[in-house]
């Protein structure tokens, strides 16, 4: 996989500028004699130019919607029924497929609170509805949740192609895994229907089409608190008129750490080398984005009072950060070339500290002359860079990416936490996969066995040795683990597939993986991979462990979490 990727711990010097070359050199954005690209006003004071910070983890919208979209059949005694439906409407892929569907790299929220009337006892919770579904089996899936204290508990889940489904889920709550009702404050149970998919397959690449991702109808909540169940709340009809009570909720993300800093700690090697003038950069102090608490430096401290880029997880997900110029006016001239050049202070070896914090550059462009509409879509050179630490002039020549009698230009600069990659510089440096699992079955778990295969770009997968044993998994258990592993042979860049090899179960009875469950996970690896090289990751996070935790007996999803 290569990717648009510079090396560096996420700091973008001033100096930018973009060139046309003709018989001479026209400056069009910054150069000589002007403060343009250089982040600082007339008083030597930061300034953003109009450059507009991007988090690409926070998703722009909710799919999920009410619709009479493929729900006739859930409520067949209202006329032109409606139901809650996770998708959006694309281009049909062919004969007999509805242009309505779902798309790559959904995460999308549904959700419910019900105040509990006696909060000192538990309480049972049951959930019914009518619904349909229509995903890619085993990588794309629907989700019924509980918010368990301060962790999710997957009540079921569904996978495949079903319609007219009547759901029926059973659950408990103890009182000390409540929740505040986000109004009131008032001990609640929180659930949620949650569908996600991968970088793959799907009505958007047309890979997988189908009739969307669910559409569900009819749902009703009761709570049993020793006296019989009692309904809270009306029936979810979806109708207008009728009570609406469930909220698709977006899907927050990391945050915009972007922003002008006036002056950074001395980073370069070369006291010669370094920048006493405003530059952009991506640092955590608490403040940036409020509530995170900031990210303090462990070995390289070149943020203001030792904070760094957030790099450890800690927001749960990975950062992908960018800034975007203003769009740039390009001259009516002909011209044989367009430039882009920039200082970049570049620090990435590859080592435990900053393995998977990378980053990247792309252009786009429109033939527009009023730069409203047209826009193409970010284009880059899709290689992978590392070395440093130093400051370094970029220059690179963006021609090929503009579209034909481009009138406007646009850059963007930024960094990306690469969560699929393990990155190492040969068999010394180990990964630390960070994952949960779940016991699903009724029965209780002695010992889980898990296997490890290893994926590289020049050697493709490779069964590992490594073999991670838990103990003691009680029904419905969701764990955490942590464990280092090592590749098989030296390899730059890696990830792994953590699948359940095997499973003693507590009366005895031993469960074994079937080879071909592991083969379709790999090919799922590569086609996630496959999938996010083309589509270049514009918009979403990279491919991931989107379908839950890994679940006893069946196989894990690939993508283990690096540190």
């Amino acid at each position: 996989m290569k990717r648009g990727i510079v090396l560096g711990l996420c700091l973008l010097s001033s100096l930018l500028s973009l060139t046309v070359q003709a018989q001479d050199t026209l400056y069009v954005y910054g150069g000589p004699s002007t403060l343009e690209g250089k982040f600082e006003d007339v008083a030597g004071l930061p300034d953003r130019q109009g450059w507009q910070g991007v988090d690409l983890t926070a998703l722009p919208a909710n799919r999920w919607h009410i619709d009479n979209f493929h729900c006739a059949n859930l409520d067949p005694t209202t006329p032109d029924n409606h139901a809650w439906w996770c998708g959006e409407v694309y281009v049909s892929c062919g004969l007999n497929d509805p242009p309505e569907g779902y798309g790559n790299g959904y995460e999308e929220y549904l959700d419910w609170y019900g105040v509990v009337p006696d909060t000192t006892v538990s309480v049972t919770v049951t959930v019914e509805a009518m619904l349909n579904y229509d995903n890619e089996p085993g990588y794309d899936y629907l989700y019924l949740k509980l918010q368990w204290g301060t962790g999710w508990l997957e009540q079921q889940d569904y996978n495949g192609q079903a319609d007219s489904v009547v759901v029926v889920e059973t659950f408990s709550l103890d009182p000390e895994n409540y929740v505040p009702h986000p109004d009131s404050g008032e001990p609640s149970v929180h659930l949620r229907w949650e569908f996600t998919s991968d970088s793959g397959w799907s009505d958007e690449d047309c890979d997988w089409p189908t009739a969307g991702a669910a559409q569900i109808d009819l749902i009703k909540v009761f709570f049993d608190q020793g006296g019989g169940p009692v309904q809270i709340g009306e029936t979810e009809t979806c109708e207008a008129g009728d009570p609406q009570q469930w909220e698709a909720i977006p899907r927050p993300g990391v945050g915009d750490f972007s922003k002008v800093w006036p002056l950074l700690d001395d980073i370069d090697p070369d006291p010669a080398a370094q920048n006493d003038t405003p530059q952009f950069a991506f640092i955590d102090d608490g403040i940036v984005v409020p509530g995170t608490g900031g990210t303090p430096c462990i070995t390289w401290c070149y943020g203001p009072d030792g904070w760094v880029v957030p790099n450890q997880h800690d927001l749960g997900e990975c950062l992908t950060n960018e800034i975007w110029s203003p769009p740039i006016d390009l001259p009516e001239t002909e011209y044989d070339m367009v430039v882009a050049t920039w200082d970049e202070y570049q620090h990435n070896d590859l080592t435990y500290y900053c393995q998977s914090m990378l980053w990247l550059w792309h252009v786009r462009s429109t033939a527009d002359p009023t730069g409203q509409d047209g826009w193409s879509a970010w284009e880059d050179r899709d290689f992978v860079y590392y070395g440093g630490p130093r400051y370094f002039r970029r220059t690179e020549n963006i021609t090929e990416f503009l579209v034909p009698d481009a009138c406007y230009v646009q850059l963007a600069l930024g960094t990306w936490e690469a969560e699929i990659w393990g990155i190492g510089s040969g068999l010394g440096d180990g990964v630390d996969h960070d994952f949960r699992f779940q016991n699903v079955l009724g029965r209780g778990v002695v010992a889980v066995e898990f296997g490890l295969l290893w994926y590289d770009i020049f050697n493709e997968f490779q069964d590992g040795t490594e073999e991670i044993v838990v103990r003691d998994l009680a029904p419905g258990e969701t764990t955490r683990y942590t464990s280092q592993s090592f590749p098989p042979a030296p390899s730059s860049f890696y990830t792994g597939l953590i699948y359940v090899r095997k499973v003693r179960f507590l009366d005895g009875e031993i469960w074994e993986a079937v080879p071909e469950d592991l083969d379709a996970n790999i090919q799922s690896s590569k086609r996630s991979l496959a999938a996010w090289q083309k589509d270049e990751g514009r918009g979403r996070t990279p491919p991931r462990n989107t379908v839950g935790p890994c679940r006893v007996p069946f196989p894990c999803s690939h993508f283990p979490r690096n540190p």
